[in-house]
């Protein structure tokens, strides 16, 4: 036990010491004080100015606001331009082929500069490897197409007013599955080795239920609205057709959940998300999208159109079509843009 005297020394002390962090904690207020002076907030952040003058500048006391209007206001005496139709409407256009697009794009624009304004104009934007033919933020660019050739083209069509769609493969993708091995589809004859199953084609697939498969097509689709595309079409939106594969849950559900959460994140008044199927019952989701079907000869498309079931199937069936046989064109119907002439 601490003696009389040794209480009293140790009292001093922390009274000594409490009184030096006051001292300290009073000196540094009056320095933060002094120095918030030359505190200047940029864009960057915040920085120290010591070359500011003491001086306060000049200014003015607020004082009650006018009532009178001071503010001038000019109106635009043009007529105003028509706002874009929110109506989902039939689709009659083209399609630009992935050759068209390795090829010269000198004469390409001139073909579509031929056709009327507002013409639905269709061009590929990824590959099944999982690279962009055009700049994108999202991927690795690929070698099939100069980027800088069709970063132009874009800017050409949506700067024609053109109706621009962006297709795509949406599950098959090599380099996203190589990235992200969770979000792809198992090899059934080795999911002990956490090997993904690959088509022919060398490509991996990716599981419609995974959050990261849907957080990187919406990524995409993003991306493309951003670049002036008014509709993109995802294709391969399927499970690949085959046993060698390890899934465990509900396929047509996946899909359907899958399909409905890219229309519901994506689409706008004047934004679509479409699907490309062979079997006119896929499961369509509500909200603004299309469903696309090629290889379907002109005989057989009233047939699918009825199979379909849906009320408006004139506006929400499209056919890609290689001849001009009208009995497609009751429907929308998509052709090569080397047809149009």
């Amino acid at each position: 036990m601490l003696s009389y005297r040794s209480r009293r020394a140790l009292r001093r002390l922390c009274t000594v010491l409490l009184v030096l962090a006051l001292l300290v904690a009073l000196g540094l207020l009056c320095w933060l004080l002094w120095l918030n002076r030359f505190v200047i907030y940029t864009k960057d952040g915040v920085k120290l100015d010591f070359g500011i003058s003491d001086e306060f500048q000049p200014g003015q006391l607020a004082g009650t606001q006018s009532t009178e209007n001071t503010i001038q206001i000019e109106f635009d005496q043009t007529e105003p331009t028509e706002p874009p139709s929110t109506e989902l409407k039939q689709l009659s256009g083209y399609y630009i082929t992935l050759d068209m697009l390795k090829g010269d794009m000198s004469s390409l624009k001139e073909q579509i500069a031929q056709l009327p304004k507002g013409t639905p104009v269709m061009l590929d934007v990824k590959s099944i490897r999982g690279e962009f033919y055009y700049s994108s933020n999202v991927g690795n660019p690929s070698s099939a197409v100069s980027q800088a050739a069709l970063d132009d083209l874009i800017a050409f069509l949506r700067d024609g007013g053109y109706y621009v769609i962006g297709r795509l493969p949406a599950f098959r993708d090599y380099q996203f599955g190589l990235r992200n091995v969770a979000c792809g589809l198992m090899d059934i004859n080795k999911v002990h080795l956490v090997a993904l199953w690959m088509d022919e084609t060398k490509c991996y697939w990716l599981k419609p239920d995974a959050d990261g498969t849907v957080q990187h097509l919406v990524r995409i689709v993003t991306e493309l609205r951003t670049l002036g595309f008014d509709e993109v079409l995802f294709y391969d939106f399927r499970f690949p057709d085959t046993d060698q594969i390890y899934y465990t849950g509900d396929k047509t559900a996946a899909l359907a959940t899958c399909a409905q959460t890219l229309v519901t994140a994506c689409t706008s008044e004047t934004f679509t998300v479409s699907f490309t199927s062979t079997d006119p019952t896929f499961p369509l989701p509500e909200g603004r999208c299309r469903l696309y079907m090629e290889n379907v000869a002109a005989e057989n498309v009233l047939l699918m159109a009825e199979q379909a079931g849906m009320t408006d199937p004139e506006l929400r069936m499209v056919f890609l079509a290689n001849t001009n046989d009208n009995r497609y064109d009751d429907y929308g119907v998509l052709r090569p843009l080397d047809s149009a002439h």
